[in-house]
């Protein structure tokens, strides 16, 4: 069998070396000369990452990448990438970025390939950050075949002599942009049962929508600048387009059970809104830019020297029709499962290329009907006659196995 992974390096402007990967359903273009970080992600002529199209293939010296060491001095290169947590600027103990010459935007190098028949690994190394945090980054993508997700997993090994205390900390920049300037059909969706607690912004913020009946957070961007933390251990937060169906959705677990120790008072999932307002003395809609940030952090944790702690996250994508209500194994929830007289209807989009079935359960018999082939690429939607009063939405992927997308039961 023909492995369905391609890597190509191409120079784009000062960045040479720059990785353009693919598993023949998703790509990704992954600079190691600001940061490995992730430039694009997602479908062929997706443009789920917002991109600082003013800086693409411009380098800088550690002097100008630091500047005044302020965050109006950032080179905001947008995509994703590795931050370090907590981040305050009160003493050695707090990451003052960015702007961060070495870890945000300095250039790391390429640790390993390994091109199997069913996954891809890439490991990308940080320049060593003595004098700051005390660590060095390594970030490691997997790829499998015939699926949009993307795994994550950061590494930080303590290269000090001394123990230190830091959160692993995803960023993850989304795009909202459109031809006229702001998206305003841009919609995050987060699942919470502590509620949300605003870290930067006003409180009156119209941005925010807390729907409580289903324990969701509804953030649509209307170019404001703000930010909404969240304290669940686990979970996922969803980006919607409503201008092309593009969705992206972030996964993250807290590796340890016991560990409640999370930066700023306990947030383990942050968004930022960038838009008009002034926060720590920057404009930030003097910029024009127009984005959000997807942010996840790990619980804080003291790495002994030549320790390494670790931190796994998952990106998937699709098409869909409107904001995600759920996401499952197999894909997301637009629409759960609705029965109108004999018909059931659904909407959904899905992470793999597969083939959808319900299984079906009536006066305890159990039967399979196969809908159709589907694909990331196309949103779905069911709707057949059918009066079983309990079933499932599977999804079959490309190694037989069967993922759970919706689910009845009356």
């Amino acid at each position: 069998m023909k492995k369905p992974f391609r890597i190509q390096t191409s120079t784009i402007g000062s960045w040479a070396k720059c990785y353009q990967v693919s598993n023949g359903v998703v790509e990704l273009l992954i600079v190691p000369a600001i940061g490995a970080r992730t430039l694009q992600y997602g479908l062929p002529g997706q443009k789920l990452l917002w991109q600082n199209q003013s800086l693409t293939g411009k380098s800088f010296s550690y002097t100008e990448r630091l500047g005044d060491a302020t965050q109006a001095a950032w080179k905001n290169y947008g995509g994703e990438k590795i931050w370090v947590a907590p981040q305050v600027w009160k003493n050695n103990q707090q990451w003052p970025g960015p702007p961060d010459p070495v870890l945000d935007s300095g250039e790391y190098h390429l640790l390993s390939i390994n091109n199997l028949q069913q996954q891809l690994h890439l490991s990308f190394i940080s320049p060593s950050d003595e004098g700051k945090t005390g660590i060095q980054i390594r970030k490691n993508y997997y790829l499998e075949a015939e699926t949009s997700r993307v795994k994550l997993i950061t590494e930080f090994e303590n290269i000090s002599c001394t123990p230190i205390t830091w959160s692993i900390w995803e960023n993850m920049q989304l795009n909202c942009e459109s031809k006229s300037g702001w998206n305003q059909q841009i919609y995050v969706t987060i699942p919470t049962n502590t509620g949300y607690q605003i870290l930067y912004g006003d409180t009156d913020n119209p941005q925010w929508d807390y729907q409580m009946e289903q324990s969701l957070v509804q953030i649509h961007y209307q170019n404001l600048v703000g930010k909404l933390g969240f304290k669940q251990k686990q979970g996922w937060l969803a980006y919607f387009n409503g201008e092309t169906g593009d969705t992206c959705v972030l996964e993250y677990a807290a590796p340890f059970a016991q560990q409640q120790d999370f930066p700023d008072g306990g947030c383990s999932l942050e968004c930022w809104t960038n838009g008009a307002g002034v926060l720590q003395g920057v404009d930030w809609g003097s910029s024009g830019y127009h984005y959000l940030e997807a942010e996840i952090l790990s619980p804080k944790q003291i790495i002994q020297p030549r320790m390494t702690i670790s931190y796994q996250l998952e990106w998937s994508t699709c098409r869909c029709t409107g904001p995600v209500k759920l996401v499952n194994p197999a894909g997301v929830v637009v629409q759960t499962i609705q029965r109108h007289a004999d018909r059931l209807f659904g909407d959904y989009g899905v992470f793999g290329n597969g083939i959808l079935y319900l299984k079906l359960r009536n006066s305890g018999h159990t039967t399979w009907q196969e809908l159709s082939k589907v694909s990331p690429e196309h949103p779905v939607h069911v709707d057949i006659e059918n009066i079983a009063p309990m079933g499932e939405v599977l999804l079959k992927n490309s190694k037989g196995n069967y993922l759970l997308l919706d689910s009845w039961n009356e």
